[in-house]
């Protein structure tokens, strides 16, 4: 999965690249005025159509105009985004691309009922349209997916670290993965980084069981009382190996749904804490995506004595997931 993103992250930034250049300064001469360009883009416009037979560049029919507005203000903005977000590994990337490619397929649906019903079209004008048509299925699929990216994180085997945390985010998404990857250790004192995933709808492993009469539950509804069972796994991927279970409850404890009051236990199944667990409570922003501190309030077996606290902040959103890092700080006060 991950070398199949990386791969359709490529080849999106390469025809991301060629569209940033394209709409403002050959499209765009079809909205603004033409004293704008210099003559060797203007002559550049008129190769193309004339080579490709692009009547639609040198007829400029109403709807064709409206299309290029659209691309102008709506979609070159996303494709700069885009390219940005591409390079950066930015977490919102999923959202942008999906924005733009259901903007870009959208917006090829008028123009080939025209390039089909009026049969003027050329074999290579139709195959320049399909190329952007690909372009915006390309990028609604994109979107679908997680990022291929991660942030910075210390990698080792599980077997010398705890972890713990359960939340809620936002309704309809499968939320996060845990990998164990301890940064330092001073004493009693560890530091942990980790992932955890929380599932909604299909194989959800958050559900509402109680809440206000009358009112949709959901992790976003003041008074929602949930229960969840999540995954604790090695790596920022609902599809890493798992290590362990954060079961607990949730109460939607603000009024406008913006803070979650949880209470759970992190049960881990592997390596060295295998029947362990860290215990935690705390209240959780899941709106902003700004880090929370919750508590770690306790242990059992080698954990036994764990007080600290864990930071929490959104790493990875998707369609059907969100991917955050967990940064565990405690110490055993009973060796």
């Amino acid at each position: 999965m991950g070398a199949l993103v990386k791969l359709m992250d490529a080849l999106l930034f390469i025809l991301l690249l060629a569209i940033a250049f394209k709409i403002p300064l050959l499209k765009g001469q079809a909205c603004l005025p033409i004293t704008l360009y210099p003559d060797c883009l203007v002559e550049l416009r008129s190769w193309y159509a004339g080579e490709v037979g692009d009547y639609l560049m040198t007829e400029t029919p109403d709807f064709y105009i409206g299309i290029i507005w659209v691309e102008l203000l709506f979609q070159w903005p996303l494709v700069l985004v885009n390219l940005y977000g591409i390079l950066a590994g930015k977490h919102w990337f999923n959202t942008t691309c999906l924005s733009y490619g259901i903007s870009l397929f959208t917006g090829m649906v008028p123009i080939f009922a025209e390039l089909t019903r009026s049969g003027r079209a050329p074999e290579k004008l139709l195959t320049v349209y399909y190329t952007f048509l690909s372009l915006g299925v390309l990028a609604i699929l994109r979107g679908l997916l997680p990022n291929s990216s991660t942030t910075k994180f210390s990698s080792a085997t599980f077997g010398k670290r705890p972890a713990s945390v359960f939340h809620l985010v936002l309704p309809m998404t499968v939320c996060l993965a845990q990998a164990a990857a301890p940064v330092e250790q001073y004493g009693y004192e560890y530091v942990l980084n980790l992932y955890l995933v929380e599932i909604y709808g299909c194989n959800a492993t958050v559900k509402p069981v109680a809440g206000v009469s009358g009112e949709f539950w959901s992790p976003a509804t003041f008074g929602t009382i949930l229960v969840g069972d999540n995954p604790l796994v090695e790596k920022p991927s609902p599809y890493s190996r798992r290590v362990g279970r954060a079961q607990g409850v949730v109460v939607v404890a603000s009024k406008d749904g913006r803070y979650n009051y949880e209470t759970s236990s992190h049960r881990f199944t592997t390596g060295e804490y295998n029947g362990s667990t860290l215990e935690t409570r705390g209240t959780f922003d899941r709106l902003s995506g700004e880090p929370s501190e919750l508590l770690i309030v306790g242990g059992t077996k080698q954990l036994m004595g764990a007080r600290g606290i864990i930071i929490l902040q959104a790493l990875v959103q998707a369609y059907n997931y969100t991917v955050f890092q967990v940064t565990y700080k405690f110490s055993l006060l009973v060796n």
